[in-house]
Formats: C-alpha cells, sequence, structure tokens
C-alpha cells in the first residue's frame, strides 16, 4: 500500500510511479471502514425503494458534455449502453440544486445523502494527499482539479447496483474511465480486474481502510505518458448474490480536470494496448 498521507511527496510520489507503472493501480489508506460503506450502501438501496417518479426528479446535467449528469440514473443494456446499471452520482451541489425538491426531505434521502457526504469529505481528503504527491512532478496539478476553497467541482461519488448476469458472466464490460482519476472504494463482493491490457486483467479484492487509485482516460493529459490508463472490467464471480435484483454494488469515486473534453464511448472501450 502506498501511504499517501506521509510528509514526503517526493518519496509518495515515486512509490506511485513505480506501483501504477506495474499494476495500473494503487491501493492508498482511506479513513472510512468498510462498515460504513455497508451502511451506505444499505441507504442506497432503500433510496432506489423510492417511487421512480421522485428518483427520476433527482437529476440533472450541469455540463453540456456531461453524458450522465449528477443523481439517479438508470441505463438499459442497448446500442449505447455495455451493461444494465442502476445508479446515483452523488456531489454536494446536489442538495443546493435540489433544496426545494419534496423528495430531498424524505428521511430515506436524508440518510442517503448523510452516508454520501460523509464519504464524499474523505474522497476530496484522498484526492489532494495524491494530487500533492504529484504535485512535486508536475506542478499546478492541484488546482487543475481543486479550487481553492478546497472542494472538486468536477466530480461524483457512483453508487451502483449491478443486476445479475450469471457466474462468470460480465456486469461491467472491459473500458477505461472516461474522467482524469478514480478511487475505488467499497464492493459487497469480489468482481473487479484491472489491468494494462485486456489480456493482463487480475482480480482485485477491497481491503479494509483502503482505496484502490486507478488513472482514467484523461490522467496522462494533466501528467504525461508514464501513466497510461487503468483497464477494467467487473464480472460476477459466484452464483450468490446481494439480493435477488442484484448481484453486487459498488462505491467508486470519480474527479475530473477542469476544462476537459469528455471521451466517446468508443474511446472509453477501445483498448489503447
Amino acid at each position: 500500500m502506498v501511504d499517501i498521507f506521509q510528509t514526503d511527496k517526493r518519496a509518495v510520489f515515486s512509490e506511485l510511479e513505480k506501483t501504477l507503472a506495474e499494476k495500473n493501480y494503487a491501493e492508498v489508506p482511506f479513513p472510512v471502514s468498510q462498515q460504513a460503506f455497508v451502511d451506505a450502501a444499505q441507504s442506497f438501496f432503500s433510496f432506489l425503494e423510492l417511487p421512480q417518479t421522485e428518483k427520476e426528479s433527482l437529476h440533472f446535467i450541469l455540463h453540456e458534455n456531461d453524458r450522465q449528469g449528477y443523481g439517479y440514473v438508470r441505463r438499459q443494456k442497448g446500442v449505447e449502453d455495455k451493461d444494465n446499471k442502476e445508479f446515483f452520482h452523488y456531489h454536494p451541489v446536489l442538495t443546493e440544486h435540489f433544496k426545494n425538491l419534496p423528495v430531498l426531505q424524505d428521511p430515506t434521502t436524508v440518510e442517503f445523502f448523510s452516508h454520501a457526504q460523509t464519504i464524499y469529505t474523505a474522497c476530496v481528503q484522498a484526492t489532494n494527499e495524491i494530487l500533492s504527491a504529484f504535485e512535486v512532478e508536475f506542478p499546478g496539478i492541484r488546482k487543475q482539479l481543486i479550487s481553492p476553497d478546497g472542494a472538486i467541482g468536477m466530480s461524483t461519488i457512483r453508487f451502483l447496483k449491478y443486476e445479475p448476469a450469471g457466474s462468470g458472466n460480465f456486469l461491467a464490460k472491459g473500458h477505461y474511465d472516461r474522467g482524469t482519476m478514480t478511487l475505488a472504494l467499497a464492493e459487497s463482493a469480489p468482481g473487479l480486474r484491472v489491468g494494462k491490457t485486456a489480456e493482463q486483467l487480475a482480480l482485485v479484492t477491497h481491503k479494509e481502510n483502503t482505496a484502490l487509485f486507478m488513472p482514467a482516460l484523461l490522467f496522462s493529459d494533466i501528467t504525461d505518458a508514464r501513466f497510461t490508463p487503468a483497464w477494467h472490467d467487473v464480472v460476477q464471480t459466484s452464483e450468490n448474490v446481494y439480493r435477488t435484483d442484484a448481484a453486487r454494488w459498488a462505491i467508486v469515486f470519480f474527479a475530473d480536470a477542469q476544462h476537459t473534453t469528455t471521451p466517446t464511448l468508443k474511446e472509453t472501450h477501445t483498448p489503447k494496448i
């Protein structure tokens, strides 16, 4: 594990550089327990039981080139979507944007957002430490993601429900994340595979109080070609599922640099190597 919180940022950068070159991801400490993630996931599933119209009212597109936006999204496998999925993109801006919406006052939503905000705060802290390490090699990189007030404007926590697909089948087909950087935070069961190429994918398992830092497709734009994006997919590893309508859940944080273009679906789903 790379201790991103140590004070010698040059040493942190060197360790991150070495680890990412070997595996395309790095385990980093994260100050949220597995039980806290379980509680957050349970509150997410409780939120999903709200009426569909109420859930769908909590969605908006903040940026014109954002394909998915903030809030609740349900996608069905088809021409443009590779997988069946139901998810929620949390950002603190949701509370202000929907402050007069009744569903935001629902106790179920209040509890869900409370868990999400706790995790979001920890994500900002971890992202700041990672970028502080890269700052020694790439001066100014922090301000491309983190504003002077310490917030990350272009960021979301994704709470994701995977529908059952059968043991050995894909829950999420191979792809790069389309933004700048990713923290894979927690999951209800193993299934995430990461590698430099499709042939080198290896199953990874989350450990207590750790997250997986993965460069996304645009990370090399703010660093250099040493930092290739992490190719990854998700498979259902057994017939044991989280519940009858959900194979597993996962919680992931995405952060994007400002003023970037959004890659196309073809670009994110086509291996570079």
